[in-house]
């Protein structure tokens, strides 16, 4: 009977020490998969945030702005300059007045900044199409762009190494940038373009282990092509830009039907494929503003999925 005890009393230990080291492992394991989670999770909105940037730069190149129209704004005149006129030439004035009383109202409401009490300015609506815009390359906004990104790639680099990535691929990753900062600084539009589509090249590959789901990961393969047909686009070689938006269509096609539970969203993949074959078919035409026109429409509603 004490020896049946004895039995009992360690089968009962046994299971208590193994409960208990089962307790503390799935502790552990549950911290530790909450955690990856949370490192994949920042690392994919540091992604984001780079492809975000890359976009505004590989745009701002070509000025390509999504929306048809912006407002301008010119400096006209000083305030004080203008009362010191005023006063100097106040008996002219005062024999007008009346008469352009109700104008002179509605002119100041329009070219008045209610946030500038010292200026005074004029303000435009001037349409920003491909076809219609005629500025030149902001290069000061470009550096800016870059000299933002920089101040964030340390932490974006340790973070990438927190979710086991490549750790060659990372390192190519900011020395690419590195010849991209080159470029920009020396205003060269094709090289910083071809500099570019190398770096956005990289994005699917840091998305792997990311949490994300395979529909991003494909829209982002799929922009990276785009984007390096549209980096050589000044080259005129439009046998090898239909060829690189052919890899486009063929990433892109594995997206279609697999959305049908939420059909705004398959709506606009499909919209998105018609309008990849349309990119390419601007190609046979080999001209450049149509291309960017299609390549604008284009990426303003895939990045919209």
């Amino acid at each position: 009977m004490k020896k049946n005890k004895k039995y009992v009393i360690i089968l009962i230990t046994t299971i208590s020490i193994i409960a208990i080291s089962f307790s503390v492992y799935a502790f552990f394991t549950s911290e530790k998969d909450e955690n990856n989670s949370i490192e994949k999770n920042k690392a994919l909105s540091e992604i984001q945030y780079l492809e975000s940037k890359f976009l505004n730069i590989f745009n701002s190149l070509n000025n390509i702005q999504y929306e048809n129209y912006r407002i301008y704004s010119n400096k006209i005149s000083e305030k004080n300059n203008k009362e010191s006129q005023s006063n100097s030439s106040s008996n002219e004035e005062s024999s007008s007045q009346e008469n352009n009383k109700d104008e002179s109202s509605i002119e100041n409401t329009q070219e008045s900044s209610p946030q500038d009490n010292d200026n005074l300015y004029k303000y435009n609506l001037e349409l920003e199409g491909v076809l219609t815009n005629k500025q030149n390359i902001n290069w000061d906004y470009i550096k800016n762009e870059i000299e933002l990104i920089y101040e964030s790639l340390p932490t974006i680099t340790l973070d990438l190494y927190k979710i086991n990535l490549n750790k060659k691929d990372i390192l190519e990753f900011n020395s690419q940038f590195d010849l991209l900062a080159e470029e920009v600084n020396n205003e060269n539009k094709e090289n910083a373009l071809s500099q570019l589509s190398e770096l956005y090249m990289y994005l699917p590959k840091f998305l792997e282990n990311t949490n994300t789901d395979n529909c991003y990961k494909k829209i982002i393969k799929t922009k990276a092509f785009i984007l390096q047909a549209y980096s050589i686009l000044d080259s005129g070689d439009w046998n090898k830009i239909s060829s690189i938006i052919d890899n486009a269509i063929n990433i892109f096609n594995d997206l279609i039907g697999t959305e049908d539970k939420n059909k705004t969203k398959q709506y606009s993949i499909n919209k998105c494929f018609i309008m990849l074959n349309e990119l390419k078919n601007s190609t046979n035409q080999k001209n450049k503003e149509i291309f960017l026109i299609k390549y604008r429409n284009l990426l303003e509603e895939i990045s919209n999925i």
